[in-house]
């Protein structure tokens, strides 16, 4: 999804992100990881458990579907519950590297980023496969009552729909700034005959905008 080239030979998640550790498994110590869809959730959390687990692509996308870690907080947080320890585990990953944390900078001043803010990430596009699309309806009164709860002044838009944004901007009180990225590509529907093209085009050529719309 990056070219390595500009990013120092780093690839992927690596190219934005700081390392998770600075930590490394032997062969031996790899292959004795045992695997998550093995494990389970309630192996996760239980007394002389593994050191490592090995979680792939196909793991992912059932523990995913079958919520195998949708409850799971490890013993030491249960006390704060499992949206607290989910921020923490998030925030702690997703650590930019300085030439992101710039570039999220100068997102903040292009788009009229006012604090306190608001995120709203509206997905219409190709979600349509897993869920119903919701209307702008569904989300604006509940903008708004958490907008006047926190005094916000601004609320980033991350959607993939032109039609929200341009919907948004119109019921919108004038207290509250509506900021997206204006050249960001969007528009892609599970109706369009170039769906395919259209996502190939967003992961590869706009990896930085993904990630940034993310982090926002």
């Amino acid at each position: 999804l990056v070219d390595r080239a500009e990013c120092d030979g780093r690839g992927g998640f690596d190219c934005f992100f700081e390392a998770f550790s600075d930590c490394h498994l032997s062969e031996e110590a790899a292959a004795r990881a045992v695997p998550l869809m093995t494990l389970g959730a309630q192996g996760l959390g239980a007394e002389g458990g593994p050191d490592s687990v090995r979680m792939d692509w196909e793991a992912q996308t059932y523990a995913i579907k079958f919520g195998l870690l949708r409850h799971f907080v490890p013993p030491f947080a249960t006390q704060y519950g499992a949206a607290w320890w989910r921020g923490q585990t998030l925030q702690f990953l997703m650590r930019p590297r300085e030439w992101l944390s710039e570039a999220l900078r100068d997102s903040h001043r292009r788009v009229g980023w006012q604090d306190p803010a608001i995120g709203l990430h509206i997905r219409h596009g190709d979600k349509l496969k897993e869920a119903s699309r919701l209307s702008v309806d569904h989300y604006l009164p509940v903008l708004l009552n958490l907008s006047q709860a926190i005094g916000a002044r601004s609320v980033f838009v991350s959607t993939d729909s032109p039609g929200v944004l341009a919907e948004l901007e119109q019921r919108t009180p004038k207290w509250l700034r509506v900021c997206y990225e204006k050249d960001e590509i969007r528009g892609t529907d599970i109706t369009n005959a170039n769906l395919k093209n259209n996502l190939r085009l967003n992961v590869t050529r706009y990896t930085l905008e993904a990630v940034r719309g993310t982090m926002l």
